[in-house]
Parts: structure tokens; C-alpha cells; sequence
């Protein structure tokens, strides 16, 4: 029962965030069947990530608080009712507060999720823990854009809900079923907060979180225009974008080895920068024109390689300066500030790109916000490339904006290994004489 146990922390922790790319590769299907715009439906997934990201801290606490396993269930019932309610829904509205409550739901499965595997696993197997949460994560990063891919291929877009909450419902029930059978001991506890003050007086902390904002906000930004550039620039089918998709997200999976090998050769802060100088390296191909398919994937493989080796060396140091009770909010913290930043990111990247779609189509001084609901690639050279000029604008946007980051954090680790040598040299002749 105790394989059991696991397996459906794993199981819920899988589904959850895979949801969070699953809906990406639908989204010019879900556009096409409610007639909205694109800056309207980016909000499919901006009302799923908001709640999951502002109450994470608040459902970390409640669970300190009132058990984790307890509040783990809540969780999953909460998610459940939100996935089947997608799955009904009849109108653009009732679509976005399924995913309002699908959200809740996943705040309080992620950071908790973590603590569960952390207790069930012992601090003797501390790493193994975090290694099995981590692979799952990324695991189900990939497998979303490919899921998605068969999904619009073969069915409807609602079916990506009905299959999330029955996966789900499962878990719950299998959970209630090996509690039943092997109770596990989840009192409750009054947890002291994490000395705050402590945390914001060392310098890494700055380091972690920026660095884990700016992750967030450039998977969003191309995990969100990039459908629909392929889908309307080259015409790709949902099965079809999916292939150029997945290598961003199978990459991560791939980046947890990498990740760890590079922070036992060099600084953290480098590791960091490495990454990011990957994603730089990524975002140079995807401004290219009129190349083949392996080109953009090959783009992705990269982009997600340097997100992964960001976002593991980050969450690894991080949760470090935790104690072992208080995993849940560093857990929370973290995973909040990583949402926030996709919701801006995908947030300002929809509407560079539609402004600048609506640019090149203004005529008669009347931009083409209705023609641009429900633009297709129709074969005309003119319409495909004004989609490719504005996907072209959003790389570049965040191409300026990233390429200052790993700059600014070499520049900061020098200045501060300069301080610390600087502090040797003035105490050293202290300490001979």
C-alpha cells in the first residue's frame, strides 16, 4: 500500500503540471470554436496559473497547519470538480472559471505534493525525494505538448479535461483506499514561519528569485506565441506543433543531470548564467526564417535545456536554506514567483504580438482585430508574414530583456568574490600577527 501511496502523489503531481503545457498546442482550437482573440484567450491558461500561483503560500500554511495529507485530498477534489466542469463547459466563461477552480486546486498539490514525497521518503533519502518530484515534473512538461498533439489530432480539446479528471479521481480514490489500509500519522502542527528577515539580508536570496521569475516568464512567452505562429505561419496541424513543442519540454528532463554535474565544477552563479546564456542561444535560432523543421526543434531542445538547468539548480539551493518543516512554504515561494513571472510573460507577449499583428493589417484606420480572431495560414504570402513578423517581434522582446540577466549575475558573483578577497587580505594580517 505503501507503492500505492506513492504512486498517487506522483500521479496527481503528473497531471497537474502537465497541465500547465498541455492546453498550449489547443489553444488556436479553443480560439476557433468560441471566436475570441488572442488576447482573450490567453486567459485560459492566466486564470489557471494566477490562483495557482497567489495561494500557494496561504495553502502551504494551511496544510503546516491542518496536515498535509489532509489538505491534499481537499486538493484533489478541488481539481477534479474543475477538470469535469471544463469538460461541460458550454460557453468561453464557463470554460475560464473551470480553470479558475482547477487552479485552486493545484495550489495546493505542488508545494504539498513535496513535503508528502519528503516525509514518506526520510531525511536519509532527502535527495531521492526531491529527484523523483522533479523527474515528474519535467516528465510531465514533455508529455503535455505530446498528449495535446494526439488530442487536437484525433478528438476535441475537451477531452484533455475528462482524461485529467479521471486521472485525478483515481488518485483520490486510491489514496482514501491505502490511507484505509495503512493509516499514516499527518498531526496537526502549529509550524512557525521561516525567519524571513534572515533570508532577505543574504544575497542569494535576490539570485534565486529573479532568476526563477525570469524563468517563468520566458517558457510562457514561447510556449504561447509559438502554437500559433506555427499553426498560422506554417500551417502545422496540432499533432504537428506538438513535434516542434516537445523537444522544449523533453530537454528539461534531460537538463537534471546536467544541472547537477555543473554546480560540482563551477559556481552557482555560473550554472545560473549557463542556462540562460542557452536560452539566448535558443531565441538567435527561432529569429530565423524559412528554415526546416529541425531547426525550431532543434531551438526548443535548446531552450529547454537552459530553463531546466535554471530552474533545478535554482530549486536545489534554494529549498536548502529550509528546515525540514518548513519545505512546504520555501516550496511555495519559489513555485510562486515562477508563476507570476509566466502569467506577465505570456501576458506581455500576447499583446506584443497582437499589436503587432494589428499593424501590419491596419487598413483604413480600423485595426483588424476581428479578421485577426480568425486568421488562418490561407496560403497568402502577406498573412503568413505578418503572424511570422510578429512572432519575430516577441523573440526579439525577450531576447533584450534575458540577455541582461545572466550579464548582470557573472557581473554581481565578481564583484562579490572581489569583496570576499578584499575582506581576506585586510584580516589575514590581523590573523599573523
Amino acid at each position: 500500500m505503501k507503492k500505492l501511496f506513492l504512486l498517487s502523489v506522483l500521479v496527481s503531481l503528473f497531471t497537474v503540471m502537465q497541465d500547465g503545457t498541455l492546453l498550449y498546442v489547443l489553444l488556436p482550437q479553443i480560439q476557433e470554436q468560441f471566436a475570441t482573440s488572442l488576447s482573450t484567450s490567453i486567459w485560459i491558461m492566466n486564470l489557471y496559473i494566477l490562483p495557482f500561483a497567489l495561494l500557494m503560500i496561504v495553502m502551504g500554511r494551511v496544510a503546516d497547519r491542518y496536515g498535509h495529507i489532509r489538505v491534499f485530498l481537499i486538493g484533489l477534489a478541488i481539481y477534479t470538480a474543475g477538470s469535469f466542469l471544463g469538460y461541460f463547459s458550454n460557453s468561453f466563461p464557463l470554460l475560464l472559471g473551470s480553470r479558475f477552480i482547477q487552479g485552486i486546486g493545484s495550489s495546493i498539490l505542488v508545494p504539498v505534493s513535496l513535503v508528502i514525497l519528503l516525509k514518506r521518503f526520510g531525511k536519509k533519502r532527502y535527495g531521492q525525494a526531491i529527484g523523483s518530484w522533479s523527474a515528474t515534473c519535467a516528465l510531465a512538461a514533455a508529455c503535455g505538448p505530446i498528449s495535446a498533439g494526439v488530442i487536437g489530432h484525433f478528438a476535441s480539446w475537451r477531452f484533455t479535461f475528462l482524461a485529467n479528471g479521471t486521472l485525478v479521481l483515481l488518485a483520490l480514490l486510491a489514496l482514501i483506499a491505502s490511507l484505509k489500509s495503512s493509516p499514516v500519522p499527518d498531526e496537526e502542527r502549529d509550524t512557525q514561519v521561516v525567519p524571513m528577515p534572515n533570508l532577505w539580508k543574504e544575497s542569494e536570496t535576490y539570485l534565486f528569485l529573479i532568476g526563477n521569475f525570469f524563468a517563468g516568464f520566458i517558457l510562457n512567452s514561447l510556449l504561447y506565441v509559438l502554437p500559433f505562429m506555427l499553426g498560422n505561419f506554417l500551417d502545422y496541424d496540432s499533432l504537428q506543433i506538438a513535434y516542434t513543442v516537445t523537444p522544449l519540454c523533453a530537454s528539461m528532463i534531460v537538463s537534471v543531470g546536467i544541472a547537477g554535474r555543473l554546480e560540482r565544477k563551477m559556481p552557482l552563479e555560473f550554472v545560473i548564467s549557463t542556462g540562460f546564456f542557452g536560452l539566448l542561444a535558443s531565441l538567435c535560432l527561432y529569429m530565423l526564417r524559412e528554415v526546416p523543421l529541425y531547426v525550431y526543434m532543434g531551438a526548443s531542445f535548446l531552450a529547454g535545456l537552459g530553463l531546466g538547468i535554471v530552474i533545478i539548480s535554482i530549486t536545489s539551493a534554494w529549498m536548502k536554506k529550509f528546515t525540514y518543516d518548513h519545505l512546504g512554504l520555501g516550496s511555495a515561494i519559489l513555485n510562486m514567483l515562477r508563476l507570476v513571472g509566466a502569467v506577465i510573460g505570456s501576458s506581455l507577449s500576447a499583446s506584443l504580438f497582437r499589436r503587432m499583428v494589428d499593424t501590419s493589417l491596419h487598413t483604413g484606420g480600423v485595426p483588424a482585430n476581428e479578421w485577426l480572431a480568425s486568421l488562418k495560414a490561407s496560403g497568402e504570402p502577406i498573412a503568413q508574414m505578418v503572424w511570422a513578423n510578429g512572432f519575430s517581434q516577441v523573440v526579439v522582446g525577450v531576447f533584450a530583456v534575458l540577455s541582461l540577466v545572466p550579464v548582470a549575475m557573472i557581473v554581481w558573483y565578481i564583484a562579490r568574490y572581489g569583496w570576499r578577497r578584499k575582506q581576506q587580505n585586510q584580516a589575514s594580517p590581523v590573523q599573523d600577527g
